[in-house]
């Protein structure tokens, strides 16, 4: 299993394997099998071209932007390292989300997912200062073009019993309209629990100019 809701630890190799399996899971339900450690941590295949995934799996806001800025320094390693392709950084915010491992409850078993979304840019927002102190200092080589936010928790309506959920948020690096984010946002559309649009939080922000 996926054993998020019983420790809240830091760093842990178990838990932390344990996520990348997940994310290669989920990107290779497209047909393609993911690989693993060649040479991220997660390897699969958009439009023809390699998808490099690292994963993280914070547990506090300041670790966040660590976690963000050590992503973009393994993947400007690979890319010197000559691995082209396309670049994300899944990022498993369960513990942010959810850190005493409740039951998430809306008004029905849909609105109660939705919630989990609007939690997710939540502790986008929440941690802004310590994400932009971390894009203050991001290697500009490292081509990142997708940021994958990934929760799993219990989630139920006013009614009925609690069901097991899982939600993918895509929050892009690039301009909107680009070809890599375009290629990216149709080959997660395929995926299982793909939030079906992107939220950007300032409409002043650059992937939009």
């Amino acid at each position: 299993g996926d054993p998020v809701f019983t420790n809240k630890s830091g760093y842990d190799p178990g838990r932390d394997l344990c996520f990348e399996l997940v994310t290669g899971a989920m990107l290779q339900q497209n047909g393609t099998q993911s690989e693993f450690e060649n040479p991220s941590d997660v390897t699969n295949v958009v439009g023809g071209s390699r998808l490099l995934v690292e994963c993280k799996r914070p547990t506090t806001l300041p670790a966040l932007g660590r976690r963000l800025k050590e992503g973009y320094r393994q993947m400007s390693e690979h890319r010197r390292n000559g691995h082209a392709g396309f670049g994300a950084i899944a990022l498993d915010v369960s513990t942010l989300v959810n850190p005493t491992f409740g039951i998430l409850v809306g008004k029905d078993a849909t609105t109660a997912v939705e919630h989990v979304y609007g939690h997710i840019q939540l502790i986008i927002s929440e941690a802004k200062d310590y994400l932009a102190r971390a894009g203050r200092n991001l290697r500009q080589d490292a081509d990142v073009h997708l940021l994958l936010f990934r929760v799993r928790c219990m989630t139920r309506g006013e009614q009925g019993p609690p069901n097991e959920t899982q939600v993918w948020q895509l929050e892009p690096t690039v301009h909107l309209r680009s070809p890599e984010f375009q290629a990216l946002y149709s080959f997660m559309q395929k995926q299982p629990a793909f939030t079906p649009g992107v939220t950007v939080l300032d409409s002043n922000d650059r992937r939009f100019l």
